[in-house]
């Protein structure tokens, strides 16, 4: 692809914002390239708060449009990657002393459903004091006056990024993780393709009629290459989750912190609990970690919702956090300034995407593409991403599946139990099955590479071969959801790095 012939698009980034771009685009018969640095989801798109939702929190800001988007990009998420995105029932509990009241709650949600419209997953309905107790007893009893229920929608973030990767790849573009991207090409004042330093430190040029930079915290790198780009004023926030043993029954909680009246999460998530997010400016984003007061805080806030002794350090499994790319504000706080994403020309030959929200991203990547067919073809072509399943999208209907996989999978693979069969199934959905089938190359792959937990060599292999997985990190973090559960054993990740090294062996 790096030929006579230029590129029609080469994407900088390998987040969410560009796999989408890239997958669109793709879909849509242009030549394309995308170059991603690290790995895929490396930076804020495997640091989110797993959340697909519509943003409850945004009516306060009068963000109507955006909630609208989000809601209806839910709805079609859910039925894309049914695997991915799953409904989650939520609690909004009205307490003595809370920022919100019912009276102030009722109507949000009210609004809620009604942008939600026949997209809703179901509408929200009020429980006294008495059933929020019974449906979370761990909530605090005393100065609890009820709850509202509704539902919204959790998703693996990480997975969704490498899905709409993989989905690029099969329809034709290139995927190159490793490789940053430099500098620009410019020609007569016009961006005419990248630079690429790959993972050996060579440095190629890479032609293209069009380069969209969907870097995110890292977009100013790239718009101001040159001084060709106007300043896009970026604006970085930091957010930070904390992982924690189970506090709930199952649902989620939507809360407010009593010190400040910051809007936080407390989620089910693999069997732990997924507290977060803070909101935080932040300077440099090749240097992320959460601080020492975020921890605390979140600890502090939740537990000022809960029964029991407050929530303490050594309960903490795992720690992580992102930056958020947004747009220019003049709001002081972080948490206040718009998500909508904002698409524009920064230099002839150079789109940029600003901003934005996780769950709106397909519609975004839509945007995107259109503007670039329009300027590469003169006019756009049908987008097929709203209803096109991702990669493991095609997921069979499980109760029938599970019934011929007890009596028919457990005896064709030695080691093979319904458990972990079910793992695969909700980690890879409809490509599951090519685990199975390296299973049947090497019956050896069933092992277990940590006791107790349901990751195997085979699917260490299946991450190496299928989805650009190439460090222990890669797999752990951005493809399984070991490394949320935290609790590493002594020569855990020795096992983990040896089945990262067969897997390349075998990948060849």
């Amino acid at each position: 692809m790096n030929g006579v012939d230029p590129l029609d698009l080469v994407v900088v980034g390998g987040g969410i914002h560009g796999t989408g771009i890239a997958r669109d685009a793709a879909r849509r018969g242009l030549r394309v390239a995308l170059y991603e640095r690290a790995d895929l989801g490396n930076g804020t798109s495997s640091a989110s708060s797993k959340l697909a939702h519509g943003g409850l929190r945004y009516l306060e800001q009068f963000q109507f449009g955006l909630v609208h988007e989000a809601l209806h990009e839910r709805h079609r998420l859910l039925r894309t990657a049914p695997h991915l995105v799953r409904p989650l029932p939520f609690l909004a509990p009205v307490s003595e002393g809370s920022r919100w009241s019912r009276w102030q709650l009722g109507p949000g949600l009210w609004l809620y459903d009604l942008l939600a419209g026949r997209r809703s997953i179901e509408r929200h309905r009020w429980l006294d004091r008495a059933r929020a107790l019974e449906a979370e007893p761990a909530l605090d009893a005393p100065s609890l006056r009820g709850a509202y229920r509704y539902v919204d929608a959790q998703m693996d973030d990480a997975r969704l990024c490498v899905e709409n990767a993989i989905d690029a790849a099969e329809n034709g573009a290139r995927i190159h993780t490793r490789s940053e991207v430099t500098g620009l090409i410019v020609h007569g004042g016009t961006v005419a393709g990248v630079r690429v330093r790959g993972s050996t430190g060579d440095v190629t040029s890479v032609r293209a009629r069009l380069v969209v930079n969907a870097a995110g915290p890292w977009y100013d790198r790239i718009a101001s290459a040159q001084d060709l780009a106007r300043p896009a004023r970026l604006r970085l926030s930091r957010g930070t989750h904390v992982v924690v043993p189970p506090l709930t029954r199952g649902h989620a909680l939507i809360l407010t912190a009593r010190e400040d009246g910051r809007v936080f999460f407390v989620l089910p998530f693999k069997g732990r609990s997924l507290i977060g997010t803070t909101e935080a400016e932040h300077l440099d984003p090749d240097t992320v970690e959460p601080t020492e007061e975020e921890i605390d805080y979140l600890l502090r806030a939740t537990s000022g919702h809960l029964q029991g002794p407050p929530l303490q350090r050594d309960q903490v499994l795992h720690r992580f956090a992102g930056v958020r790319a947004l747009r220019a504000s003049d709001e002081d706080d972080t948490g206040r300034v718009p998500r909508s994403a904002e698409i524009r020309e920064d230099a002839p030959g150079l789109i940029g995407v600003l901003g934005g929200k996780y769950t709106t991203y397909r519609a975004v990547a839509e945007r995107v593409v259109d503007a670039a067919e329009r300027r590469l073809r003169g006019r756009t072509t049908r987008c097929t991403t709203a209803t096109t399943p991702l990669p493991g999208g095609a997921v069979p209907a499980m109760n029938d599946y599970f019934r011929v996989a007890e009596d028919l999978l457990t005896d064709k693979y030695d080691g093979l139990d319904v458990g972990l069969l079910r793992y695969l199934v909700g980690t890879y959905g409809a490509r599951h099955t090519r685990i199975l089938r390296l299973l049947e190359d090497d019956p050896a792959g069933v092992e277990r590479i940590e006791p107790g937990l349901p990751f195997t060599m085979a699917e260490v292999e299946h991450c190496v071969r299928q989805e650009f997985a190439r460090s222990v990190d890669d797999v752990v973090h951005r493809r399984c959801y070991r490394g949320v559960l935290g609790n590493w054993t002594p020569g855990a990740r020795d096992r983990w790095q040896h089945a990262l090294e067969r897997a390349l062996s075998r990948a060849g």
